[in-house]
């Protein structure tokens, strides 16, 4: 995220882990259920790139907001 907040109230260091543009829609994606990369990026209609939905689900991961599970060891999947 481009914009960091630097004060100590939990408003702003909410918007420090969710502010940016798609975290809170990829966040509404995985509560509506779709789980799958797939259906996440089908959720928002094609209208995120593929590289950034993926580096968003890793940040929303890093920050321990989802997690993720294989459902396939080989390949990893």
């Amino acid at each position: 995220m481009s914009q960091q907040y630097p004060f100590q109230c939990n408003i702003a260091q909410a918007l420090n882990i969710i502010g940016d543009k798609w975290s809170l829609l990829i966040l509404h994606g995985i509560m509506s259920g779709h789980q799958a990369y797939k259906e996440i990026y089908n959720s928002l209609e094609g209208q995120i790139a593929s590289n950034l939905l993926s580096s968003r689900l890793k940040a929303l991961e890093a920050d321990g907001l989802i997690s993720s599970d294989l459902y396939q060891k080989h390949p990893p999947r």
